[in-house]
């Protein structure tokens, strides 16, 4: 059953954890420099309690930070 429309209501629809793995691994694969999207995977990875390879997508998020960060400001 489909809900009414309700002008001036906001529908909120939440992604199943399936959604945001897909998006977590998409996102690595569009950036695979960036440490926060290597990082997002894990955490995704980690929430579908694949703890060994949260770790190792975590540790490779971590290799993708700058050598000098953190650094003083």
């Amino acid at each position: 059953m489909s809900p009414s429309f309700q002008p001036g209501k906001v529908l909120e629809t939440r992604p199943t954890p399936g959604q945001e793995l897909a998006w977590a691994q998409a996102r690595v694969k569009a950036y695979p420099t960036s440490p926060y999207a290597w990082a997002h995977a894990a955490r995704e990875v980690f929430h579908q309690h694949r703890c060994q390879e949260a770790l190792e997508v975590r540790r490779q998020a971590v290799s993708k930070l700058p050598g000098e960060w953190p650094r003083e400001e």
